[in-house]
Formats: structure tokens, sequence, C-alpha cells
């Protein structure tokens, strides 16, 4: 490629911002990172007394975000563990 060759994006295209590092302590994860993180479907995850965070947002039909705190999860499996 030429330095006066320019790769330009579309001006609808959205960039995605960069999420905060999944593997920190307190990161934010989605019910997906989550339940992918302790190795069970979302649904159960959903329907579990794991501690979840509502945010203030339009998440599916106008409720709040659900978000997990990735240590707060782990705390939680391992209270669970048998």
């Amino acid at each position: 490629m030429r330095p006066d060759d320019t790769i330009r994006r579309p001006a609808n295209q959205h960039v995605r911002q960069p999420r905060a590092q999944p593997h920190a302590a307190n990161a934010l994860l989605t019910q997906r990172e989550a339940a992918a993180l302790l190795r069970v479907s979302p649904g159960y995850l959903r329907e579990s007394s794991c501690p979840k965070l509502l945010l203030p947002g339009n998440g599916p039909r106008g409720k709040p975000l659900g978000r997990y705190v990735r240590s707060d999860v782990l705390a939680w499996a391992l209270a669970r563990r048998t």
C-alpha cells in the first residue's frame, strides 16, 4: 500500500469502543460472558442467586441491563462448590 492510499470508513459505520479487560477483578461481564466463565448456560445463571448489578439502560423490552462483577461471580461459584 502506498502512503497516499487511505482506507476510509463509511460515515454510518459505528466504531466500537474497547471493553474492559474481562480478566480484571472488577470487570463487568455480560450474562453470556459470566455464563461462559462458569461454564453454565445463560438461563441457569439468570435464574440463579448469583449477585448481579442492574444498570439503568435500555435492555430487552425496556428492562434494566444486568451485569455481573467478575470477582463476585467467582466468589459465588466458590461458595456453592461442594
